[in-house]
């Protein structure tokens, strides 16, 4: 079998290289012999690094239909091992996923990779989505979680819709996770079973378990061989079963780290909870004297960003302070609510918009096609809440 590969022709290992065009591996005292087999186990590991491998799908990719036995893969894995300088014993380059399979570990830089743009593709291990928007309004909050993670394993921001969790877990975790633990997300939103937790971490880790009937059990054993820091978001959907899933894969993997967020806690033990509340507003009655306080109220730090965003002449003065402050106190300082309103602003004015709001929520409807669904409105948000009551919660509601 000759190995395809993604686009890059070679790659730099520390003191080693491999070149994809020529099927080659160059070592410090020059060209490393390894059969065609080793050679092909090595890159298909190489290009599948952010995720380990099966053991099946091993011996598939490399052999198709050939019969080929465990034994003679675990020769392959020693051979090619032993091309990087690597053994089983320091697993620096290729790690045992006992009971799985295999993952390169070593950090691999393309060298001329590219796509049809032209733009150099770098390894990544991390899988976290990305805002173009900056977050505003919680720097003090972001500190105080980071420190948080830093010493407990489990951390669950715990708050109602709309207060900006998921967010705010994101910019955590990718300002802090620790080097060499890849950092991924796992978005339970659509989780309405608790059969579909284990498939959905098992899919955000990226690992296919094949056959094994415990998904969550082969997801914590490679856990245990490459820890990681796992966003868990929206649990409130399957809270029972996102609790046990996660208390397992804490007690299979003591490295890892797990910042969950929930509309309540998930009542594991060892969690760290931290409450997130909607952010500072000013008074209104006090914020046409002192414009400056509503500058650097959170809450209209984000208003003003983002209104900024949908008329680039907006400002803030002393004309419009107390009408922003007014509005961020109507909005009871909700972060997406005062997103949906700053994107209204410049259609109604400040004035409008504030009565508008008294008399319909609905106009913070979002009409973006890249936003998610599921905060299109505000109402929607509320909806969304409101499905996760049995009926006599819905009664009280």
């Amino acid at each position: 079998m000759r190995t395809r590969h993604n686009g890059a022709v070679r790659y730099r290992l520390d003191d080693f290289g491999i070149d994809l065009s020529t099927r080659t591996i160059t070592g410090p005292g020059g060209p490393v012999h390894v059969e065609p087999q080793v050679y092909d186990v090595t890159v298909y590991l190489l290009e599948h690094r952010d995720r380990a491998v099966s053991k099946i799908e091993l011996m598939e990719a490399i052999w198709g239909d050939q019969f080929i036995s465990e034994s003679a893969l675990t020769s392959r894995i020693k051979s090619a091992r032993a091309a990087l300088d690597d053994n089983g014993r320091d697993q620096r380059m290729i790690r045992t996923v006992h009971g799985f399979g295999y993952q390169f570990v070593a950090t691999a830089q393309p060298v001329g990779a590219s796509d049809d743009t032209g733009i150099e593709r770098r390894a990544t291990r991390t899988s976290l989505p990305r805002f173009a928007d900056p977050l505003r309004g919680r720097s003090a909050e972001l500190a105080e979680i980071t420190a948080l993670i830093d010493r407990h394993p489990l951390v669950t921001l715990v708050g109602t819709g709309g207060t900006g969790k998921t967010r705010l877990a994101v910019e955590v975790v990718s300002a802090a996770s620790a080097p060499g633990r890849p950092a991924v997300f796992v978005d339970l939103a659509a989780s309405r079973d608790a059969d579909a937790l284990p498939l959905a971490v098992a899919a955000a880790v990226g690992i296919e378990t094949g056959d094994r009937p415990d998904v969550l059990a082969a997801v914590g054993e490679y856990l245990a061989a490459v820890p990681h820091t796992l966003i868990v978001d929206n649990c409130e959907h399957v809270l029972e079963a996102a609790a046990a899933a996660i208390s397992e894969l804490l007690s299979a993997s003591e490295h890892s780290r797990i910042l969950a967020t929930s509309r309540e806690p998930l009542g594991v033990a060892g969690e760290r909870l931290y409450r997130l509340g909607p952010l500072g507003t000013v008074d209104p009655s006090a914020a046409a004297a002192d414009v400056h306080a509503v500058e650097q109220s959170p809450a209209a730090q984000l208003f003003v960003d983002r209104a900024r965003l949908a008329d680039d002449e907006w400002q803030l003065d002393a004309a419009t302070a107390q009408r922003i402050a007014e509005l961020c106190r109507a909005l009871d300082g909700l972060p997406l609510a005062i997103e949906l309103a700053a994107g209204r602003v410049s259609a109604f004015g400040l004035d409008d918009l504030i009565g508008v709001l008294d008399r319909r929520l609905d106009v913070l409807g979002d009409r973006s096609s890249v936003r998610e669904h599921r905060h299109r409105t505000l109402r929607a948000t509320v909806e969304w809440s409101y499905d996760l009551l049995d009926e006599p919660e819905r009664r009280l509601f």
